[in-house]
């Protein structure tokens, strides 16, 4: 059953990607492309920046929290993993692109379609602090939607020897084009912090203390 809030978002995102694919069919240019390559500005004041923070507390030790979050299977398993009305439906596929699934230099590629438009970026771990602390972001030529870029920092504090508190944030940089900028500004927030909700509740809902073995979605098992 489709909420207001997600009929909204659909109606937005397909009156937005029919308007670009008619304009240019018809030959009617559209102000900058409707994908922007590039890396999240880092100039200060830079009003085109944005932050989500998500935050959940896990009856769960710190490790086995950090573990979950380590695996790109895990975090990804909302846009890979289930279809979703956020997701138009579509899901993407995940590759570990490294020789080493985790730690700085680790780097990912995720690709699919939605809407009928090609989805494809890769990112790379650039801090990485064993279980505690993890930031990644987009590199290259990102090809997506809402965004231009991204960058991602992940937090677990324990709190107890039996919980712990975990932060995701999320910082990125909507489209250049006119077009594409227009509907990130409308649902770009709700987007990202749709994200940010998914992977706190799959990280609980997997790691909370329940039962003696967890396995993640990915290859990583958790004991």
């Amino acid at each position: 059953m489709r909420t207001d809030l997600e009929a909204r978002q659909l109606g937005y995102l397909a009156s937005g990607f029919h308007q670009f694919r008619n304009c240019h069919c018809r030959g009617i240019p559209v102000e900058g492309p409707p994908f922007k390559s590039g890396i999240i500005p880092k100039k200060k004041g830079s009003r085109s920046m944005k932050t989500l923070t998500e935050t959940v507390v896990i009856e769960a030790p710190a490790p086995k929290v950090f573990a979950f979050m380590d695996d790109v299977n895990n975090v990804g398993f909302h846009m890979s993993g289930r279809s979703s009305m956020a997701m138009m439906g579509s899901r993407l596929k995940i590759e570990v692109l490294s020789s080493e699934p985790t730690g700085v230099g680790a780097t990912y590629r995720m690709w699919g379609k939605m809407m009928g438009q090609a989805i494809d970026f890769s990112e790379t771990v650039t801090k990485y602090a064993p279980g505690r602390e993890k930031i990644w972001g987009t590199i290259g030529e990102p090809k997506m939607l809402i965004m231009s870029s991204y960058v991602m920092r992940v937090t677990v504090d324990p709190l107890t020897a039996s919980s712990s508190r975990l932060t995701i944030s999320l910082t990125y940089a909507p489209p250049r084009s006119i077009l594409w900028r227009s509907i990130s500004a409308l649902v770009g927030d709700r987007y990202g912090q749709w994200c940010l909700r998914n992977m706190c509740q799959d990280a609980k809902d997997a790691v909370a203390v329940l039962a003696p073995q967890v396995v993640g979605h990915g290859s990583a098992a958790l004991t």
